[in-house]
């Protein structure tokens, strides 16, 4: 049997210090926004969402999709501090779900989004308390 291997969020990676992740995130393509090619939404609003990529797998990525809404049903999003889409100053989201899909439904990195070193260490303990639960 073969073992999986996954590259982990710049936990390792983080300067004690100044708690900023390292350049790994652009080495590795973790912690940037990728286009998704799948149409999301009900039927008046189809629209291919930004989404954040933060495991990378063989052949999988693990994200967490990019919004404006505070609450999604019972489940509050991710607020995060800056903006990640350059030009924009309105509040924005990530969904409060870590899902997988395969590499092939994502297209080139975004280079108008990048998410804040604050916001990334958000995530990272999002992930990190996600993984104690399971």
């Amino acid at each position: 049997m073969s073992k999986k291997t996954t590259k982990k969020p710049c936990e390792k990676t983080a300067d004690k210090k100044t708690k900023k992740c390292k350049s790994q995130s652009t080495k590795t393509g973790l912690f940037k926004f990728r286009r998704y090619k799948k149409e999301e939404g009900g039927k008046q609003k189809k629209a291919k969402h930004p989404k954040l990529i933060v495991d990378e797998e063989q052949d999988n990525y693990g994200f967490m999709g990019l919004t404006e809404a505070p609450k999604r049903g019972h489940h509050k999003n991710i607020e995060l501090n800056k903006n990640p889409q350059k030009g924009k100053s309105n509040k924005a989201y990530l969904r409060d779900e870590l899902r997988y899909d395969s590499k092939r439904n994502f297209s080139k990195v975004l280079e108008e989004y990048n998410l804040s070193e604050e916001d990334k260490l958000a995530v990272i303990e999002y992930i990190k308390k996600r993984k104690k639960k399971k």
